[in-house]
C-alpha cells in the first residue's frame, strides 16, 4: 500500500510537471537568440519557428535593429514582380488558453531613405490560426515607416488547444516593384498574468494580489484631483472632462476586488 502511495505521488508529480510545461512554455524563442545568427531563413529556421518565405521574400537572424537581447529577426520583399496576396510567414503552435496578452517591437522600413512603405503595397500581420487577423501595421497615411515599440494584442476566451501563431509580412497588390519592404521584429512574447486571470484594476503594483501596498498607494492620492484617466481612478463618479477626484466612490471599487486580491 505504501508503495502504491508513493508510485501515485511520483506520478502526479510528473503530470503536474508536464502541464506546467505546457502551459508556461507556450512560446519558443520570441527573441529569436537561441541559434546565433542565421544568414539565410530559407536555409535554417529559427528554433521553435517554422519558415515559410515563398517567391522574392527573404530574411535572417541579426542585430539589425535590437529592442531585447543580442539579435533580431528581419523579413523583407525583394524589387521584383508579386501577385496580390502573396505572404511570407513564420509560424509556431501555441496554447492560449491562460493568455492575456501578445506583445512586440516592430519597424517598418525600406531599403533606401527616399522610399516610402505605402500600407495599400505590404503590411506587416499578426495571425492566429491562418485566418484570424490580430493585428496588422499602421494603415493610416501614405507612408508608414517608423518602429512601433511594445505593440499590444488583448487574447481573451481561448481554449487549451494548440493555435497557429504567426507573423508576416503580406504584399496586398500584384505589381512589379522597384522598393524592398523590411520587417524587423523583436521581443515577440505571449504573457500570462495572474494565472490567466489578468490584474485586477486595483492591483497597482501589478503583483497579481490586492493588499495594504495598494491600498496606500491609492490612500497617498486621497482627495486629490487625478487625470480622468489615471489607473488610480477606479470610479468616474464626481469626475469631470479635465480631472477626476480620489474619494469614496474609488475606495467602493477597490474594497469590490480586495476580497478577490489573491486571484483564488
Amino acid at each position: 500500500m505504501e508503495r502504491k502511495s508513493v508510485c501515485s505521488v511520483v506520478v502526479f508529480m510528473l503530470i503536474s510537471i508536464n502541464t506546467v510545461s505546457v502551459f508556461a512554455g507556450v512560446l519558443v524563442n520570441g527573441s529569436f537568440e537561441d541559434d546565433g545568427v542565421i544568414y539565410d531563413l530559407t536555409a535554417e529556421e529559427p528554433n521553435g519557428w517554422d519558415v515559410n518565405l515563398p517567391g522574392n521574400f527573404f530574411g535572417w537572424v541579426y542585430n539589425d535593429w535590437v529592442t531585447h537581447g543580442l539579435l533580431n529577426l528581419t523579413v523583407y520583399s525583394e524589387k521584383t514582380v508579386f501577385e496580390a496576396n502573396d505572404i511570407a510567414e513564420l509560424s509556431q503552435y501555441v496554447i492560449l488558453g491562460d493568455v492575456n496578452q501578445i506583445t512586440f517591437d516592430i519597424r517598418l522600413h525600406t531599403q533606401t531613405a527616399g522610399r516610402i512603405w505605402d500600407p495599400n503595397l505590404r503590411t506587416a500581420l499578426v495571425i492566429i490560426d491562418d485566418n484570424d487577423v490580430v493585428w496588422e501595421s499602421n494603415s493610416v497615411g501614405s507612408d508608414v515607416r517608423g518602429e512601433y515599440r511594445n505593440q499590444v494584442i488583448g487574447i481573451s476566451n481561448q481554449d487549451y488547444a494548440e493555435h497557429k501563431l504567426s507573423i508576416a509580412l503580406k504584399c496586398n497588390v500584384s505589381e512589379e516593384t522597384t522598393t524592398e519592404y523590411y520587417t524587423d521584429w523583436d521581443n515577440f512574447r505571449v504573457d500570462i498574468y495572474c494565472d490567466g486571470e489578468g490584474f485586477l484594476d486595483s492591483d497597482f503594483s501589478r503583483d497579481c494580489a490586492v493588499n495594504f501596498s495598494d491600498f496606500a498607494m491609492l490612500s497617498n492620492l486621497w482627495r486629490q484631483n487625478v487625470d480622468p484617466n489615471s489607473r488610480y481612478n477606479l470610479s468616474g463618479d464626481g469626475d469631470t472632462e479635465t480631472y477626476g477626484i480620489i474619494d469614496f466612490s474609488d475606495i467602493e471599487v477597490f474594497t469590490g476586488d480586495w476580497p478577490a486580491g489573491s486571484y483564488d
